[in-house]
Order: structure tokens, then sequence, then C-alpha cells
């Protein structure tokens, strides 16, 4: 748009608010026409310049982006993998995508039985694309900009109970498993950083380790007594030369996915339900918080940022509040 366009549409506007504005609020009006017309120039000078660019160009833009920002590979992975899968289904490039194609996705998605809370991952994947798509002048227009948070239901999730933990404990069918499950039990480590510590990792005198999480944040994490024997037991039958902690089968070092095949079959053979890795870290944080752990230092040991995030994993047993209240307010 040339200068000559703008300012005739400027004046046209300020004609037409001069009587119901006053002088501060018709200023602040122009300034914010001026500073669109020229986002628009800006956005139209890219695509002169570059042209429209594919989906798969898009996506890899996306990508480097939470790259630099510090995103781990395996969230980068998750990344492509949504919208891979999306732009197979809908069969519309991103450069085009509309509101109605993203919900109809979501409609089509929770009617084959995909439950909520993982329609909301995706709501989360896409927002987050297409936002930064939109802000950095690469699409048109973000087609999420009006789309309401999925709501998930507020389902109570439970940590393991005494009995559950001996159950799971004496089912393992050999020395390596316990000492995954003890050593998930204890640290309230994520999958992802059990599988990636190695066993030098370990300082055994003090029962404790360093772990990186997410975004390669530091902390260190502890072990119990328990943990601490079997886990010397477990690398004490280990000939092999493989710096990893827990190796799998073939001798490498065991990844996520063999972790969740072991607590599968624990499920089977257990008769616990819904064995799975976070659930080790929310019976942690709850046995810790009803021990009188302050929760900033749970939200340390779980890798947490924030405390919100924490309190999520603390679950309150009514039985505790029931005889705190009878005892401080008798």
């Amino acid at each position: 748009m040339s200068l000559d366009c703008k300012e005739r549409f400027a004046n046209m506007v300020r004609q037409e608010l001069e009587e119901v504005l006053t002088v501060r609020q018709l200023e602040n009006v122009m300034g914010t026409i001026w500073s669109t017309l020229s986002a628009v120039d800006m956005t139209m000078t890219f695509r002169e310049e570059n042209g429209d660019l594919s989906s798969d160009e898009l996506l890899q833009a996306f990508l480097q982006a939470k790259r630099v920002e510090g995103r781990s590979a395996s969230t980068l992975e998750h990344y492509r993998y949504i919208v891979t899968r999306f732009l197979a289904a809908t069969k519309v490039p991103i450069s085009d995508t509309t509101v109605n194609t993203i919900r109809s996705y979501y409609t089509s998605e929770l009617d084959r039985g995909i439950s909520e809370k993982t329609v909301r991952g995706y709501q989360t994947v896409f927002s987050s694309m297409y936002g930064w798509l939109w802000r950095e002048g690469l699409i048109r227009k973000n087609p999420c900009a009006n789309i309401g948070v999925v709501k998930v239901p507020d389902t109570k999730k439970h940590p393991y109970s005494t009995v559950e933990i001996e159950l799971i404990k004496e089912n393992c069918k050999n020395l390596r498993d316990k000492a995954v499950v003890l050593f998930l039990m204890s640290t309230g480590c994520r999958i992802s950083e059990a599988t990636q510590t190695n066993w030098k990792d370990i300082n055994f005198q003090d029962k404790e380790l360093v772990v990186f999480g997410k975004g390669s944040k530091e902390r260190t994490v502890y072990l119990d007594d328990v943990a601490c024997d079997v886990l010397k037991k477990y690398l004490s039958t280990r000939a092999d030369d493989n710096p990893a902690l827990f190796i799998g089968k073939g001798g490498g070092r065991i990844t996520p996915g063999g972790i969740r095949v072991m607590l599968k079959r624990l499920e089977r053979v257990s008769h616990v339900q819904n064995i799975h890795p976070h659930r080790f870290r929310r019976t942690l944080a709850t046995n810790l918080a009803t021990k009188g752990m302050p929760v900033q230092e749970i939200a340390y040991i779980l890798g947490h940022a924030k405390i919100d995030t924490t309190m999520r994993y603390i679950c309150v047993q009514a039985i505790n509040v029931k005889s705190h209240y009878q005892m401080l307010a008798a």
C-alpha cells in the first residue's frame, strides 16, 4: 500500500471518529492503525520476496525456532509427529489451514475415541506453531486464535497404595526390573531421565545423583536405602562395559518404550491397575507431602519450574485432612 493510499485511508477514519472520541483516544486509535498498516506492508513484502512456503518448509522453520529456544530432541520429534498426522488426515497445507479445518480434526479425533486430554495436547502444539508462524509473517492468519480450550474431565489421579507397591515389587521377574521400579519410586525421575542415566552418575555413598531434565535443567535426586541396595546387586551381575545404568535384552541402553513394556507386563501379573512411570512420581510427591516436606522442595526433586504443577501431582488424602482438622480445630 502506497503512502498516499495510507494517508487517505487514515484521514477517512479520523473524520469518522473525531465526533465520538476524545483527542487522546483518537491519537491512540490512529497510532494503532498506522502500526497495523506497517505490519501488513511487511507481510506483503515478505511474500513478494519469498512466496508461499510449503508445509514441510513451514514446519521445519517452526521446529528450528523451538530448537533454538531450548526444546529437547524428543519434544521436537513429538511436535513433528503431531503436525504430520494432522496434515495427512486433513490434506490441507499449513498455509491454507482454517478454524474449521482444525475444529473438524478435533471432532473426528474425539469421535474415534481419542481422549480429551490427548486432543488438548494437539491444541497446545497447533497453537504454538500457528501462532509462531503468524507472528513471523509466514502465514496470513492464525487459525487457532478463536478456538476455545478443549475441556478435559477433572479425573482424580491416585498414587500407588502401600499394598500396590509391594505387589509390584514382588512380581518383578528379575533384578533389573526391580531395580528400575525402585529407582523410579525413590527418585521420582521421568522415564527419559531414567533411561539417560549412567551407572557412574550415582553417588552410592551419599545416595544421590544428578539428572538433566526438561530443557537440560540440572537437579539432584535421591535414593533410599532399599533402592541403593538393589541397584548395587543389579550392577554386580553385569559383565558388560555399557555405561548405561539400565540395559535391555540386546545389551544396549534400555529405551523408554522398553520400560513401558516391562511395566505393562507387571500390570498383568501383579493385577495392579494403571502402572505407568508418572504414577511413581505422583506417589513420591504425595508421600513426601504427607510426611511434611515443603512443596517447594518437592518441586525441586520432581524438576518442576512451577509450584502449581507440583500441586497437581500431590494427592490429598481425605483421611489426613480430617485428622489434621480435628487436631488443629479442637
